[in-house]
């Protein structure tokens, strides 16, 4: 809970996570205003659906009267939060410096979390998708664990701050939200009235040029990321995972090798790859590493892609893989993957900062070890009828992000990359899903 409502605050060198404890409000930002919306009166009782769909409708009214201007007057204040850490460091004590900021600060620090109303209209999926992963970076502040993000086309998506929690714990949320949206009867909304006391407060800033400077900026360097990050989703519906447990496999499994076989297709070889594990069963756990590439997974890609080989051939090179990746996701549940390692290495790295002549152990600094901890396919996997899609961008400048889910009779998958590749990678990957059912379908013995 410390973690989900919480905001990350920029410090040099180490950030830190500051629970909103006690907190009783939320922001909202429109059109890079940011309003205070309380969700409780008389500090204990819940406000009703009506009061706070009317509050939202006042904070739409109010920011329509002021639109953005970036070359003065209101600005995207939230861009800072898109910067280096450390940077965004240095400048976040000129806001603190200035009394109504500061102020104005603190309400969005110990807000339970924040709502985004957007004036976009994405008409697909993927539109939505690149929306919610980064937008423009108007209209967010990413340092807030959770950003609830809603278009007047009616898309709903979550943006996370990823260092406090994991996917796993944002998706009890919006379980939650969608389990009371389905199951709650529907309460009438009844229009405000002038009269009524909506207690909607805007936040004010007061901004030196400097600031104003350090946000065009930020905007500009956002902007060449944003250019570089390239969102496709695939949404596949031939068949999902009633198809592929009815020839004994496992779903995710089979998600990881149809990811190995299209690497290969389009580049001649399997890459570090990269699944998390959820770590829950232990005190304070997050996750572990599963590695998809194995001796067994290759001779899955190889095999397939062998014409000598019958169906039968495949999949039992298929089945072998599946196991292999299935002890692997089971072994790391026990704690034997290779997360400790990623300590160590941060660990010898601070040393090698704060200790003179420290040098960073051999393992650390040998190629090969470089190279399988480069996570070229990052992926993950998640099942809830509460999501449609959900992503993230890639952690290497080479390679894809693929979240992925696999439920009854579809699997949808949102592919990242910043190398303008996720569209061929999503084709090749439906081709390949194709290719694999035939194999299935023709295997006798199944």
């Amino acid at each position: 809970y410390d973690t989900m409502f919480a905001s990350r605050i920029p410090q040099i060198g180490r950030d830190y996570s500051l629970p909103t404890k006690g907190s009783n409000h939320i922001v909202v930002i429109c059109l890079d205003q940011y309003f205070k919306v309380p969700l409780f009166h008389n500090e204990t009782q819940l406000h009703s659906a009506n009061y706070i769909h009317n509050a939202l409708t006042i904070v739409r009214e109010e920011a329509g009267r002021r639109r953005f201007n970036i070359n003065g007057g209101l600005i995207p204040l939230g861009l800072l939060t898109t910067q280096n850490r450390d940077l965004w460091a240095t400048h976040r004590p000129l806001l603190l410096s200035q009394p109504t900021t500061a102020a104005s600060l603190n309400e969005i620090d110990e807000a339970l979390f924040i709502v985004c109303l957007d004036d976009a209209l994405p008409s697909t999926i993927a539109e939505a998708s690149s929306l919610f992963l980064h937008s423009d970076g108007r209209n967010r502040w990413f340092d807030k664990s959770i950003q609830l993000i809603v278009t007047p086309n009616g898309y709903c998506g979550v943006n996370m701050e990823h260092s406090p929690m994991d996917g796993h714990t944002l998706l009890k949320f919006t379980e939650f939200l969608y389990a009371n949206s389905v199951k709650l009867p529907m309460e009438q909304i009844v229009s405000h009235s002038k009269t009524e006391n909506l207690e909607v407060k805007r936040l004010t800033f007061e901004l030196s040029k400097d600031v104003r400077t350090h946000v065009f900026d930020a905007y500009e360097k956002f902007q060449d990321i944003v250019d570089m990050t390239d969102t496709s989703v695939l949404d596949f519906k031939d068949y999902g995972k009633k198809f592929i447990t009815r020839h004994k496999l496992s779903p995710d499994a089979y998600a990881q090798m149809s990811f190995q076989l299209t690497y290969y297709k389009l580049y001649g070889k399997l890459v570090s790859t990269y699944e998390s594990s959820m770590m829950k069963h232990y005190l304070h756990g997050r996750t572990e590493t599963v590695r998809s590439a194995t001796k067994e997974a290759k001779e899955w890609v190889t095999t397939f892609l062998d014409n000598t080989k019958s169906a039968q051939d495949k999949y039992q090179a298929l089945k072998k893989a599946c196991e292999k990746h299935n002890q692997l996701m089971k072994d790391t549940k026990e704690g034997t993957g290779d997360r400790h390692l990623q300590g160590l290495y941060w660990a010898a790295k601070q040393f090698s900062r704060s200790i003179q002549g420290y040098k960073l152990p051999d393992l650390f600094v040998d190629p090969a070890y470089g190279k399988f901890m480069s996570n070229i396919l990052s992926t993950s996997n998640i099942g809830s009828d509460a999501v449609k899609i959900f992503g993230f961008g890639p952690v290497n400048i080479s390679g894809f992000g693929l979240g992925y889910m696999v439920p009854n009779d579809r699997i949808p998958i949102n592919i990242t990359n910043y190398e303008n590749s996720a569209e061929k990678f999503g084709k090749m990957l439906e081709s390949t899903l194709k290719d694999m059912k035939q194999v299935l379908e023709k295997n006798v013995n199944v």
